[in-house]
């Protein structure tokens, strides 16, 4: 009789330990609002926020680029694309971008093939294309090497990949 008190009595001693753990567990948990949407799997994370779309990260890309934020462009580019001294250049050349265009474009396996992508494509989750336009207003440097105060760009094209089912989407390419 005394065992089988003492075995309740155990019983008893950890069920009162596992709830505890259990509240000490949800009052570390983060509070989220319920009334925010959460973001759909695969959106990138661009300052905090997801971005949940191609067109999406081409112009959190083009606001790095306004914001002279190297690494920030780079964050949103495939590795093997970050790191490129044009873009550094162009940074430091530019005085702002005015996006005039920005648009999710129909995906042309010959465009990838043309931008020799194939093989960055063919091992990726999904491929994208987004046509933008653009106004490059240039800085007194970028006036000084390019002869002109601005460049407008139309039907340049950024190239994305998303690696995994919910990866983000990354630029792997620009260009006309």
């Amino acid at each position: 009789m005394h065992n089988k008190r003492l075995v309740y009595v155990l019983l008893a001693a950890g069920a009162i330990v596992l709830v505890a753990m259990a509240i000490a567990l949800a009052a570390l948990m983060p509070k989220t609002d319920p009334d925010t949407p959460l973001p759909p799997p695969g959106a990138a994370i661009h300052d905090g926020a997801r971005l949940a779309s191609p067109v999406d990260v081409v112009r959190a890309y083009v606001d790095a680029w306004n914001d002279k934020s190297l690494a920030s462009m780079e964050a949103l580019m495939v590795e093997s694309a970050a790191g490129n001294q044009a873009i550094e250049y162009d940074v430091q050349c530019v005085d702002h971008v005015e996006l005039l265009s920005c648009e999710e474009i129909a995906f042309d396996a010959r465009r990838v093939e043309a931008a020799s992508l194939s093989e960055l494509y063919e091992s990726a989750h999904a491929g994208a294309l987004v046509e933008t336009s653009y106004i490059i207003y240039y800085n007194d440097k970028g006036v000084e090497i390019y002869q002109t105060d601005s460049m407008e760009r139309e039907k340049f094209l950024f190239w994305l990949i998303q690696e995994g089912a919910s990866s983000e989407w990354l630029i792997a390419m620009q260009g006309e």
